[in-house]
């Protein structure tokens, strides 16, 4: 096993004042940065997924909730989506707005569409979340393709997050539209890898 060591630039302060050094050489541009611009980095305040047939009435934020899974199967009882929810009180004047989530599909060379689509209702808790109580799905937002490895993803939720301002919440919903039969796994904001799902 490889001794992983951390790679951040500042840890080493000799490598951090090269940077920085290199950085202030006028041949690169230096952007200014307004003075009320913000980013906001926030993770959901609830994610889960649900599961059709036999699985209907589980709750699978307690029973799996380091994961967030989507499959769109033939048979009833394989299916699964994925709902998360954001907290945006206090947003105002978006510029951009992604929606990042780390993970893959299980399938070999199969790259797997994944929508996510808005979900107008905002009611809905993780420890009570089941497919026979899931909130409505709407319209597809924007979709990504995911692959084997796992690697981060993110979904251009702009247009929608502007729509959404004044509300206190901004919920979500992942679904494969495609009859694939394959698993998209995401990491949950439990998991134990850190690779939490957040909203820019």
């Amino acid at each position: 096993t490889p001794n992983w060591e951390d790679g951040r630039i500042f840890v080493n302060n000799t490598v951090f004042t090269k940077y920085k050094n290199e950085l202030s050489n006028n041949v690169f541009d230096h952007l200014s940065v307004p003075g009320n611009y913000r980013i906001a980095a926030l993770q959901p305040t609830e994610d889960a997924y649900v599961r059709d047939g036999s699985s209907s009435n589980t709750v699978f934020g307690n029973q799996d909730p380091f994961r967030l899974r989507t499959k769109n199967a033939s048979a009833s009882g394989y299916n699964r989506q994925t709902f998360l929810k954001f907290s945006i009180s206090g947003l105002s004047n978006i510029d951009h707005a992604r929606v990042f989530l780390f993970g893959d599909s299980r399938s070999g060379n199969i790259e797997i569409r994944t929508d996510l689509h808005a979900v107008s209702n905002n009611s809905w808790n993780e420890n009570s979340l089941t497919w026979n109580n899931k909130p409505q799905i709407g319209n597809s937002i924007t979709n990504i393709v995911s692959s084997r490895d796992e690697v981060w993803n993110s979904f251009d939720v702009r247009s929608h997050l502007i729509s959404k301002l004044g509300n206190s919440n901004c919920s979500f919903a992942l679904k494969n539209n495609n009859q694939d039969n394959e698993t998209v796994n995401f990491d949950s904001k439990e998991t134990v890898d850190g690779n939490i799902p957040f909203l820019i």
